[in-house]
């Protein structure tokens, strides 16, 4: 346990965690208009 890697392992986790998120957002708006040709028109 080395107190050295914590601090630098919690930032790459949040920013991680932001990314992984960003892509989820992104991969789902891209299947609910793949999978739901109306939700187009609905805007």
């Amino acid at each position: 346990m080395s107190r050295g890697e914590t601090p630098a392992v919690l930032p790459l986790t949040a920013v991680r965690f932001c990314l992984i998120s960003h892509i989820v957002q992104a991969g789902a708006h891209i299947l609910y208009y793949v999978a739901i040709p109306g939700g187009k028109e609905d805007d």
